[in-house]
Formats: C-alpha cells, structure tokens, sequence
C-alpha cells in the first residue's frame, strides 16, 4: 500500500462495482469538491503498467474527469478480483446505492474464493446486511486499509455469537473500554478481538 498522485486519465471506474448515485447526489458532491478538492483519497489498484482502477471513490472519479483535473491523490493498494471487491463493499459507504445485481456478483465472487471469516472480519454485518455505512478522512483510511492488509496476513479465525440488545449495548460499552485502556496484542491488528480477548482473560485471572 503507498500513496501515489495519479494521472487522472490513467484511471478507470471498476465496472464490477455496484455502487450508483443519484443526479442530485452527484451535484453536491461536485459541488464539495469545487469547493474543497478532494479530501477523501480514492483507493485503486494497478491492473497494468501505469493503469489503475478504482476500488473506492468511482463516483469521486466521475466528478474528477468532469472536472478537468489531471491528477488526484491515491492510496494504491494490492489486490485480488476477489479482493478488490471485497474492499470495495467495505468502503462502499452512504454515498449512493448499490445496484442489486453487481453486488450479487461481488459477492459470489467474494465467498468463492475469500474464506467466511475473513470476510466477516471486514463486513461483520455480512450476513444480514452486507452494505456498512463508514466514512473516511485520510488518516482514518489509511489506518482501515492497513488494518485490512493485516488482517489477511494474520489469517485470523472468526468468532461469532448472538446477544439480545441489552447484552449488546453491554458488550460494546465492554470492548470499548478495553479499547480505550490499551488491550493490544501485535499478533492481531483487530482492535475489537483484541479488546474482546483482554476481556476474556482477565475474566480467567
């Protein structure tokens, strides 16, 4: 993963990617980047010498190209068909909505050649909703996307469980504090499944 400035039109909306957004939402966004620049990287991947395709921010592309712009700020990162599409949903935020059918097909994808777990570890929401609803600014990205590297080199299991609401709010407030109090453990980049661990074993002690 590195940044990299990105001659615009060497740049190609991934035409896998279900995200859609409406006229009047592409008219602010427009708006928000004559007005600001763009503040949120786009993330792509090389798919040939010098060519580049978008994994995150292909409605920001579209805008970018109407524009006129001639490089935009990325961060490049390395991934797989499977990989890419997998990031792609997990970057997928409130911007627009995803078309029914190509999100299908990523998902196919996905589970066919990503295990579960891993999956889940990136969209833990998967099973019942598989769109998240998360926005970036740079630094946060960058921190998510390297989370994400980390995770697949880890090759960490999946745990899952059912809580009624009221044990939820008590195990969020749980793991939150154990995030606040340092529970790390370098072997794993998860935050969550650290704090969940710190839990755990101070509960055995």
């Amino acid at each position: 993963m590195q940044l990299a400035e990105i001659k615009v039109n060497s740049i190609t909306e991934a035409d896998w990617n279900p995200n859609q957004m409406p006229p009047e939402t592409r008219y602010r966004l427009r708006k928000s980047i004559e007005k600001f620049g763009v503040v949120e990287l786009l993330v792509v991947r090389e798919i040939s010498p010098d060519r580049y395709e978008t994994i995150g921010g292909a409605q920001r592309l579209l805008v970018i190209k109407e524009l006129g712009m001639q490089t935009v700020d990325c961060v490049v990162v390395t991934a797989t068909d499977a990989g890419a599409r997998l990031l792609a949903q997990a970057l997928n935020g409130i911007e627009g909505t995803d078309d029914p059918v190509k999100l299908q097909a990523s998902l196919d994808l996905i589970f066919e050649n990503i295990p579960k777990g891993e999956v889940l570890e990136l969209l833990p929401d998967a099973a019942n909703s598989i769109r998240q609803a998360i926005s970036f600014d740079a630094p946060s990205l960058i921190e998510h996307l390297k989370t994400y590297e980390d995770s697949r080199s880890a090759r960490l299991n999946h745990f899952s469980a059912q809580f009624t609401n009221d044990q939820l709010v008590i195990i969020d407030q749980a793991v939150s504090h154990a995030n606040e109090h340092g529970a790390f453990d370098k072997s794993n980049p998860n935050k969550r499944g650290n704090a969940l661990f710190h839990i755990c074993q101070k509960y055995l002690d």
